[in-house]
C-alpha cells in the first residue's frame, strides 16, 4: 500500500505541470518578428494596458513573475514594440484572463485559469 501512495504522490506534480499554459494555448501574442514593406523587425518589448493605450491605463506586472492575472474584469490591450520600427503593434486581447511570459517568448495572453 505504501508503494502505491508513494507513486501517486510522485506523479502528481507532473499532472499539475502539464496543466500549465503553453505557447500553443495563447489566443493573443506579440509576434517575435513583423515585416513592413519587405523589411523584418525583431520583437523588442511589450506593455499591457487596461483599455486603449491612448487612455494611459498601463498595467504593472506581478513582481516575482512577469505576469498579469485577473484580466477577466479588465479590457486588456497588448502594445508590442520592435527594434527600428517607430509604430508599435496594438493587439486587443478582449476576453483574456491572463497574460505573461513563458520561457524565451514575447508576451502571451489566453483565457482560462492562470497558472
Amino acid at each position: 500500500m505504501r508503494r502505491i501512495i508513494y507513486l501517486l504522490f510522485l506523479f502528481a506534480p507532473i499532472d499539475v505541470y502539464s496543466a500549465k499554459p503553453s505557447i500553443k494555448d495563447a489566443q493573443w501574442a506579440c509576434p517575435s518578428e513583423v515585416k513592413v514593406n519587405g523589411k523584418a523587425y525583431k520583437y523588442f518589448k511589450d506593455s499591457v494596458f487596461d483599455g486603449p493605450p491612448e487612455k494611459m491605463g498601463q498595467l504593472r506586472p506581478e513582481r516575482r513573475v512577469y505576469a498579469y492575472r485577473g484580466l477577466e474584469r479588465r479590457d486588456p490591450y497588448l502594445v508590442c514594440e520592435y527594434k527600428g520600427l517607430e509604430q508599435p503593434l496594438l493587439i486587443h486581447a478582449k476576453g483574456a484572463s491572463f497574460c505573461g511570459l513563458l520561457k524565451n517568448t514575447p508576451i502571451l495572453c489566453w483565457t482560462g485559469p492562470s497558472p
